[in-house]
């Protein structure tokens, strides 16, 4: 069967359904918290995979693991964690800390982006140390 062709076949009850066989995208995406928020926010990642990936691999410790700051040099005032994903649990968790009520999630951001660096470039940010 061809990539992203569309096949029909019968469903339980008898009916005929179509299936679309086309594979689901991947996206990259950058999360960024402030410093101050880091383990809220590491700890606040596991509990949406948790909820919505349950018996993911992700641990607590690769959370938010890249230190950035205006100038490039420390102290760190954002921690970065840029990701691939496929594109609906990326849409997944934009939509999950839009719905959340914690006032730290104004300052939590997931968004998908192009690139690392055009991503912390318009938030006037570099990676520490490189």
């Amino acid at each position: 069967m061809q990539s992203g062709a569309t096949v029909s076949g019968p469903s339980l009850d008898g009916s005929l359904v179509q299936i679309d066989s086309a594979p689901e995208p991947w996206a990259s995406a950058a999360s960024l918290t402030p410093a101050a928020n880091r383990e809220w926010a590491m700890a606040e990642s596991i509990r949406f995979f948790d909820q919505c990936q349950p018996g993911h691999a992700e641990q607590l410790q690769k959370m938010l693991p890249t230190p950035c700051s205006p100038s490039g040099t420390g102290p760190a005032t954002h921690f970065l964690c840029w990701w691939r994903a496929k594109l609906s649990l990326i849409e997944a968790a934009i939509r999950w800390c839009q719905s959340q009520t914690d006032p730290r999630y104004k300052t939590h951001i997931v968004e998908r982006a192009a690139s690392r660096e055009a991503f912390l470039a318009s938030r006037g940010l570099k990676v520490i140390g490189e």
